[in-house]
């Protein structure tokens, strides 16, 4: 791990890089990729094996590469490493996230629980392995079967269990309902690679799942187990929840809240929030990078930035009979001002879609990576005259702010609805600097 990255626990491990490390590179290098655990490190020895099992009667599975065997709930299949690495060799280039990614900036809004992260609790990285798939139907298990027999899928899961301890259990387990899972158009991986390197301890060694466009909460580490069941595990509250009312909500949810895709999204990382910038009276602009990230690996389209004087004048919302406090939080108010800006009040940013292993000709048409962007943004005179003067009478206080449209015409939701735990914000992007007009002409 960085030692300059941001360590919300130490124990367990959760911390996140600096913004701006994050966007240095497309690929993100394993010591700049966030840590999130909910327990210790798991160390797996020599002789590890991945176990394969159904609870359902009707999946019933066998090593088709050996004697078969009758197989049932009571008899899983024990893969080795080297068994897995028989398979064809897959990979994808993607995103893995935390639900919680941008989380401090909805607790800006409103309180939510859980830990604070920031806008790089995100990485960017080429994992190599196989396919669950392959790896399935290997033991005899794939949606083609079940569905030649009849059998209804829409009610079976796929869980992943790792023997990692903790806040709440002495496992960690996620689960897909089945359809997503071994869905062609998702490149589900067990994989055993990150970066062209063997997989990292830290990241899941020597076995983890990757579940390209996914809350990474499904994405298990040191994956130990595969289990097919007719239940699912580790809902999503709905917005309405309150402290009071979770519990409640989490007994009814249904499956649809549970799987938590992630929405169309980008965040400015660079520059910070609160940072002190120094631009020519003549020419004034600002350096501006970030990331986007399609819904379901559709690709970004653009990316449009602008910048506008503060503070902004107090609006109507939409969003003041179901949440007032949302409704008049700073943020939503920057956002709602920009939403009526003038279409050449905006920049297309320019940007990096990374190598031509991970366009969408190479995947399908879809593609699971990010896009980082950048522009310089020019500052109007008109902005500069308009914006508040800092307490030291030195600078102006502007707010940069930020959406995505993806290669659908789909447009990055201007506000996300709060929720308690404060997951998947996705809202557009608002940075708050200070510009200082540089002497003589330059910055």
């Amino acid at each position: 791990m960085d030692s300059a990255q941001h360590v919300l626990s130490e124990h367990p491990l959760n911390s996140e890089p600096a913004p701006a490390t994050l966007v240095s590179s497309f690929l993100t290098p394993t010591g700049s990729i966030f840590n999130r655990n909910h327990g210790e490190v798991v160390s797996n020895g020599p002789d590890y094996r991945l176990q394969i099992s159904s609870e359902i009667d009707a999946v019933r599975m066998s090593d088709q590469t050996r004697d078969a065997v009758a197989g049932g709930p009571a008899s899983p299949v024990s893969l080795s490493l080297d068994d897995l690495k028989q398979l064809p060799n897959r990979d994808v280039t993607t995103v893995l996230a935390c639900a919680g990614n941008r989380r401090i900036e909805m607790n800006e809004e409103k309180d939510v629980e859980g830990l604070q992260w920031g806008g790089s609790a995100i990485s960017n990285c080429h994992y190599a392995g196989t396919f669950l798939r392959d790896v399935l139907a290997r033991v005899g298990v794939s949606l083609e079967h079940l569905e030649a027999k009849h059998e209804d899928t829409k009610d079976l899961h796929i869980h992943f269990e790792t023997s990692q301890k903790c806040e709440e259990d002495d496992y960690y387990g996620a689960s897909l309902p089945i359809r997503m899972a071994l869905d062609s158009a998702r490149p589900v991986l067990l994989a055993y690679e990150m970066n062209h390197e063997p997989l990292a301890e830290a990241h899941g060694a020597p076995l983890r799942l990757v579940v390209p466009g996914v809350i990474g909460a499904r994405s298990v580490k040191w994956l130990e187990r595969i289990i097919i069941r007719n239940r699912e595990v580790h809902k999503v509250l709905p917005p309405e929840a309150t402290p009071e009312t979770k519990q409640a909500f989490l007994e009814k949810t249904p499956a649809l809240m549970s799987v938590a895709e992630f929405p169309l999204n980008s965040e400015i990382c660079e520059p910070t929030d609160g940072a002190v910038i120094d631009v020519s009276p003549t020419d004034a602009q600002v350096q501006v990078k970030g990331y986007a990230v399609g819904a379901k690996g559709t690709p970004i389209a653009s990316v449009h930035l602008a910048v506008l004087p503060l503070p902004v004048p107090t609006q109507s919302s939409p969003f003041a009979t179901r949440d007032p406090a949302v409704a008049f939080s700073p943020l939503h108010q920057i956002r709602l001002h920009a939403s009526s800006l003038p279409s050449e009040a905006w920049t297309a940013a320019e940007l990096d879609t990374g190598p031509a292993s991970s366009a969408p000709s190479e995947q399908g048409g879809k593609h699971w990576a990010w896009t980082l962007f950048s522009a310089a943004v020019p500052v109007p005179r008109e902005v500069l005259d308009a914006a508040q003067k800092t307490m030291d009478g030195e600078g102006r206080q502007v707010a940069l702010v930020g959406y995505a449209v993806d290669a659908e015409g789909q447009k990055q939701e201007m506000q996300t609805m709060w929720n308690l735990r404060g997951v998947a914000e996705a809202s557009w992007s608002v940075v708050r600097v200070q510009l200082r007009e540089a002497s003589d002409g330059a910055p």
